[in-house]
């Protein structure tokens, strides 16, 4: 068969698998927007099926039952989460306090501003995700566990380079910084307000940088 022949072949190929991938990515919305509004054990697929106007079938050409379609709602919220909180890294080594302070209050703001853009995000994620069967508490664990790794190698290298006291518990202290964030989007996250979450942001990073810093305990 000539290169004329399989283009059009391909070029259909190309389509029907987009087509796909937009029918996948109309599902999950539909999900994701049911399971907020009613809470996951309260969906149905009907509810799923009647949002997106279509009938059963369409579903489960796509996803095997209601929890495989949560697995990939989670998977997709935390990668949308992830994506937005990439942009705010640090372009180099966090060398001071004040770096470490601006560095988590960025990171704070644009996890707010994530979540004001869509508040559906907390409500599955910190609300009900983790609620649901053992192994998606297992998973929201092992996902909270990453973070705090990552925070603790942040701290410890702060320790050897002398702006965050030696004597803390870099363990604790990560876990604990880990968890206000979560206990905030449980409190606030149902109907976020941009204003108050980022106060608290800046309320939490002034806590916490008063408690860590290497300055503040040669000061007393």
């Amino acid at each position: 068969m000539t290169e004329q022949g399989l283009a059009p072949t391909r070029m259909v190929d190309r389509q029907r698998a987009k087509r796909s991938e937009m029918v996948r990515e109309e599902i999950i919305e539909a999900a994701l927007a049911e399971f907020t509004e009613r809470g996951y054990h309260q969906t149905s697929i009907a509810h799923i099926a009647t949002r997106l106007g279509s009938g059963h079938s369409m579903f489960y050409r796509y996803f095997q039952n209601k929890r495989d379609i949560l697995e990939q709602v989670v998977q997709h919220s935390m990668a949308r989460t992830m994506a937005i909180l990439a942009e705010v890294s640090s372009p180099g080594p966090i060398t001071t306090i004040d770096e470490f302070r601006d560095f988590s209050e960025r990171l704070g703001i644009a996890l707010v501003a994530a979540v004001c853009e869509d508040p559906r995000l907390s409500r599955l994620l910190v609300l009900q995700g983790s609620a649901v069967d053992l192994e998606m508490t297992q998973q929201f664990c092992r996902g909270f566990d990453a973070g705090c790794a990552v925070l603790a190698e942040h701290l410890r290298s702060a320790i050897e380079i002398g702006y965050v006291r030696a004597d803390i518990d870099v363990t604790a202290v990560a876990d604990s910084i880990v968890a206000i964030p979560l206990g905030l989007l449980a409190r606030y996250g149902h109907d976020p307000e941009r204003d108050v979450l980022t106060a608290r942001v800046r309320a939490t990073a002034d806590l916490v940088i008063h408690g860590i810093d290497a300055g503040a305990t040669l000061d007393r």
